[in-house]
């Protein structure tokens, strides 16, 4: 069949066309080295073997050939040890490239050993390893990357980075509310800062001393503060308890001291007591040193017995002798006085060892 276009012709000179379609011929199976049929320019290419030459038996140099690909095949670029019609691939980027399903590459027949790529339609919007480093520029533009929203500025933070970043971050503690392990030194603290520390009182087990003034103190925490007694000459109201009472001063108390069961009162120098005066009802509920002075004949009751309780009464009587009578069920240590001369002092110790006056332990003593 004659050239439709001889050299030197235009091919407006001989073709008049609304377009021009290329022929799809037969299909091709991939294979290590494929023969590309002349029964089109368009060809589906079916199977997954890499393919690393074309045959170009019947095809002349400038021919130009379509290639739709069915699945994943691998194109070796310039696979070199060609033999009878073989010619290299010489893909774009000067790298083998793996096909999509779908995937359309055009080549030329550059000279009668290369197929050259001329273009490539890839379903993948960038293939594999087909924009490779040397193909790219220093300098791209930090918007480009991810969903845009990093600028240049903070993307070139990262340039001093000498290890992973979230291990470096997870390491600092933040500027509000940080919590510190281990010795914490501040470098270069200038005097007047040490002396202001020095005035600070920790946040663990505090002191204060004077006045401790909180501001903005709500009601309800000066309630509560008003329940307390300080630490300095405390004043307590009420039962006060406790497991155990250590004291180098003074105790002070309007009520009752009770002590637990076996518990004991260790180390007291001095014992001092109230000196109240007392009537002939001796009451023990009142102080344990009493004075009584009497004019007359005396009989001695007693009233608010309890086990354990004792008096010590000075019994001073007037010029005149005194008849002392006293509850026939008292024990007396020594003997039983029935009366005590004018203008003298005696002294009776009653201790209760019951709840009645049979549990009465009396002593008595007169100056003579």
């Amino acid at each position: 069949m004659p050239d439709l276009v001889t050299d030197g012709d235009n091919l407006g000179d001989h073709l008049a066309t609304r377009s021009f379609k290329t022929i799809k011929g037969t299909d091709i199976a991939s294979a290590t080295n494929i023969t590309i049929g002349t029964s089109g320019n368009t060809f589906d290419v079916t199977g997954t073997t890499t393919i690393q030459h074309f045959d170009n038996a019947n095809w002349v140099v400038g021919s130009v050939i379509s290639l739709h690909f069915d699945g994943a095949v691998t194109l070796t670029n310039n696979a070199g040890g060609l033999s009878g019609n073989q010619a290299n691939i010489l893909l774009s980027g000067d790298a083998n490239f793996t096909t999509a399903t779908g995937d359309i590459l055009t080549f030329l027949l550059h000279d009668s050993t290369s197929w050259q790529e001329i273009s490539r339609n890839s379903v993948a919007s960038i293939a594999n390893n087909s924009i490779t480093n040397a193909k790219l520029a220093t300098g791209i533009d930090a918007v480009k990357l991810a969903d845009g929203s990093v600028t240049n500025a903070e993307f070139q933070y990262i340039n001093s980075l000498t290890s992973n970043a979230q291990t470096q971050i997870s390491a600092k503690a933040p500027t509000a509310s940080p919590t510190f392990t281990g010795t914490v030194v501040l470098p270069n603290v200038p005097a007047i800062v040490t002396t202001q520390l020095n005035l600070k009182s920790p946040i663990a087990n505090p002191t204060f001393t004077g006045t401790v003034v909180l501001p903005n103190v709500p009601a309800i925490v000066t309630t509560q503060l008003n329940l307390k007694a300080p630490t300095a000459n405390p004043t307590f109201t009420g039962t006060v308890t406790a497991s155990a009472l250590t004291t180098s001063g003074q105790i002070t108390s309007n009520g009752n001291i009770q002590m637990g069961t076996g518990a004991k009162i260790i180390n007291i120098k001095n014992l001092q007591h109230e000196v109240s005066t007392s009537g002939v009802d001796i009451d023990f509920s009142e102080d344990q040193l009493q004075t009584m002075s009497i004019a007359s004949n005396t009989t001695f009751t007693t009233t608010n017995r309890a086990v354990g309780l004792s008096k010590t009464i000075r019994i001073i009587t007037d010029g005149t002798t005194r008849t002392l009578a006293f509850p026939s069920d008292w024990k007396f240590i020594g003997a039983k006085p029935t009366e005590q001369a004018g203008s003298k002092t005696g002294i009776l110790t009653v201790t209760n060892f019951g709840t009645t006056d049979a549990y009465i332990v009396a002593g008595y003593a007169v100056e003579e």
